[in-house]
């Protein structure tokens, strides 16, 4: 081959010759043996498992063999040595890998001076994502999402971009990371990459929406006086960033803008503003960076509304219980009484107030709520009874072993738990972290003690406090590693539970429990440090769980480890766009879509996308049957029916959708032959009309290769008055082109019109 251009592009025209060449004739080296030792001993290494892992390290592996009466020395996986060297029996021991790259990798086992033969090598690999939680959101950003995948490697390892935005990470596992949505300047859809030391992932898609306006739902009071508070109710008030108004929430009340001090953002919902001076009616808006909400008509009144109480709940209940109270005109309140006694509020707004019942005086007989408030008294006649003391009882705590420092998850299960007037104590130790699920559960972290023992978990409601109990024990063990899980299998089961699951990690002793959303599962056997059985028990809905193993020497959660799934053979309800050409993107709605294994749309298979049980996307692929069609979704547990609800119309022609990733994508040109470029990348002769799409500020440089001399060839876009530059002019049918993207981290779709 011949080197031409040595222009401006000429150093790329080399890069890629070069590296050309170098695919066929590098030969890499994995590693020369070391020679025997003079003092050589009588350990033997007969396998290693596993041989690949994390870029970010962290994976557990396995070496068995003879003769181990002592752990190695050191292990080293290539140049790097590997931690956490464990002896486990004279035929087993264990070492962690660090982090690293490369692919056939030398093992090396140090017994001192003793070196034994390991015929294995080991490979770092890259990591690869399997599912997004979520594939669209806001261009705002915010909230969470899981990305589902391996070889993430250990906590603080993998680093996270949606397009060539970083966004932040909450956590993560080997299998599990979760990260915060970072905001986009603009919608449309961008690739979700994983990188871990050097290595990258493929790229899930994510679509970026364009943000909600605000909007009002109501004014309470809708009638007041100037300087009187009114709280603004609807939503999307708050986009990312915003913490007030009027710097990033303005509020314009008629012709006057609400000033600093007088507006107050409480939340995404709420707003507080302080009535300005005016008569007759005003025209009330709130406006973000998103847009203007709806007007709602304000009048001026002579003082302010009454408040009134539509229901107080619950009607009857101990002293100590949250009781809400729920009408108009509630806020701003100066007070709510039981029965003519103080219940002091916990939280408040126009339509809803919260407080804590206080101790009465007359039980079994109904006494009257009342709101105290701005426009006078609202009175609930006869609204609640004081009852005798609630029944709290204790029934099963999991697990029922705690670390002597504490901070491991208990689930408590037993009757009368009522929240925000719940507290749990062990061994007279106040627990933290209180999560009353319903009346017959409730999560804490384990609270500390100064020695280790068993004692009694007590539960307080309002006083009243559950007696003690064996079923109420927890035990304090000494202490140990902390158990660590590194994957279950298999990853889904049905709602019904009876999933046996094997559960592999490390540091896992006996006794042990194992829960999946808190839920404790049955027939639990520590097979070894490193594996756990279990069945999955009953859960009351399809979805992603969190799967937990406790030990006396801590809990280690794997977030997202278990799908639920549901028995039942999906439906599609639905779909829109109905129409459209090939590479259009459909929404599918229906029911049971979690974990569906296929897509088709006229018989041909679709990309797709689930986005929970009810939501999923697919494209339209190439090859579809033009016309009426169906679209088909299948799981393991069916394929939906044909129905009028899954038509799709293609009104294709004749076009195809190639993606391009990365920094080049190589394709076979099946369009137009002797198309000229530049038409080629505006999807045909008649540009991005008729279905197809314009890529060209999108692309770079299309390379191409001329047999007849030799020679590399190429097409700038923003360079066509490049001398020497623009020598790609058209693209064959059958040839092979290298398509290059200005921003290698996004996934671009282009659609060109096919040959004859």
């Amino acid at each position: 081959m011949t080197e031409r251009h040595r222009t401006r592009r000429g150093a790329v025209h080399w890069a890629i010759a070069t590296a050309i060449a170098l695919v066929g004739a590098v030969t890499l080296f994995a590693g020369a043996a070391l020679p025997a030792a003079a003092d050589a001993g009588t350990e033997t290494i007969t396998g290693v498992s596993p041989v690949t892992g994390s870029a970010g390290g962290g994976t557990v592996l396995t070496f068995t063999g003879t003769n181990m009466t002592s752990a190695p020395t050191a292990v080293t996986i290539g140049a790097n040595a590997a931690t956490n060297i464990i002896r486990d029996s004279d035929t087993q021991f264990r070492a962690t890998t660090p982090p690293g790259t490369g692919t056939g990798l030398a093992i090396v086992v140090s017994f001192g001076a003793f070196q034994p033969t390991v015929t294995q090598t080991f490979s770092y690999v890259a990591p690869a994502i399997s599912s997004l939680s979520a594939n669209a959101g806001s261009v705002d950003g915010g909230g969470s999402l899981v990305i589902t995948g391996t070889n993430f490697g250990p906590s603080g390892a993998p680093s996270v971009k949606f397009g060539n935005t970083t966004a932040t990470v909450q956590s993560n596992s080997n299998t599990s990371i979760t990260v915060t949505i970072p905001p986009a300047t603009a919608a449309g859809l961008v690739g979700v990459v994983v990188t871990v030391n050097t290595l990258t992932s493929n790229a899930a898609s994510y679509t970026y929406q364009s943000a909600p306006a605000p909007s009002i739902t109501s004014l309470n009071p809708a009638t007041d006086t100037a300087g009187e508070t009114v709280v603004i109710t609807g939503n999307n008030f708050a986009p990312p960033g915003a913490t007030n108004c009027p710097v990033n929430v303005q509020v314009q009340w008629g012709a006057a803008p609400i000033s600093t001090g007088n507006c107050t953002l409480v939340s995404n919902t709420t707003i507080w503003v302080v009535v300005p001076a005016g008569t007759g009616t005003a025209q009330v808006t709130v406006t973000t960076v998103n847009g203007t909400s709806n007007a709602v008509t304000f009048t001026y009144g002579t003082g302010a509304a009454a408040p009134t109480i539509t229901q107080v709940s619950p009607p009857s209940g101990p002293s100590g219980i949250s009781l809400t109270i729920t009408g108009m005109n509630l806020a701003p309140s100066s007070g709510v009484t039981v029965g003519g006694v103080n219940c002091p509020l916990t939280s408040g707004s126009g339509t809803q107030l919260v407080c804590t019942v206080p101790n009465g005086t007359v039980t079994g007989s109904p006494v009257n709520v009342v709101v105290t408030a701005l426009g006078g008294n609202a009175t609930a006649t006869n609204a609640f009874t004081y009852t005798t003391a609630s029944i709290v009882t204790v029934t099963n705590v999991v697990p029922n072993i705690c670390p002597l420092a504490g901070g491991n998850t208990l689930y408590v299960y037993g009757t009368g738990f009522i929240d925000g007037s719940t507290s749990v104590r062990v061994n007279g130790v106040l627990a933290s972290n209180l999560d009353v699920i319903s009346s017959t559960e409730l999560s804490v972290t384990c609270p500390g003690q100064v020695s280790y023992g068993t004692y009694d978990l007590s539960v307080t409601v309002g006083g009243n406090v559950s007696a003690n109990t064996l079923a109420d024990n927890v035990t304090y063990q000494a202490g140990g590693a902390a158990p660590i899980i590194t994957d279950v299998e298999p990853a889904t089961g049905p709602t019904s539970g009876g999933t046996a699951v094997t559960i592999t990690g490390s540091n896992f002793v006996s006794p042990a429990s194992v829960t999946f959303h808190g839920i404790a599962a049955t027939s639990v056997v520590v097979v070894n440090s490193t594996t756990i059985t279990a069945v999955t028990p009953a859960h009351a809905a399809t979805g992603l769980v969190n799967v937990t193993v406790s030990t006396g020497n801590g809990t280690d959660t794997d977030a997202y480890a278990f799908t639920y799934t549901n028995t039942a053979a999906p439906t599609v309800t639905g779909i829109s766009p109905t129409s459209g050409p090939i590479g259009t993107q459909i929404t599918i709605t229906g029911t049971n879509f979690l974990n569906a294994t296929g897509v088709t749309i006229g018989g041909v298979a679709a990309t797709f996308s689930v986005t929970n049980s009810t939501t999923m996307t697919a494209v339209v692929a190439s090859g579809t049957p033009l016309g009426v069609v169906n679209v088909i979704v299948t799981t393991p547990f069916g394929t939906s029916a044909n129905t009028a609800a899954d038509n799709f119309t293609n009104t294709s022609t004749k076009t195809i959708t190639t993606t391009l990733t990365g920094t080049f994508t190589l394709i076979g040109w099946v369009g137009i032959d002797n198309i000229s470029v530049a038409d080629a990348l505006r999807g045909g002769p008649n540009g991005p009309s008729g279905g197809t799409n314009d890529i060209t500020a999108q692309v770079s440089v299309v390379w191409g290769f001329n047999n007849a001399t030799q020679t590399f060839v190429a097409y700038f876009p923003a360079s066509a008055n490049v001398p020497g530059a623009n020598d790609l002019t058209a693209l064959q049918s059958g040839l092979g082109y290298f398509i290059g993207l200005n921003n290698p981290g996004s996934v671009v779709q282009w659609t060109y019109a096919l040959g004859a």
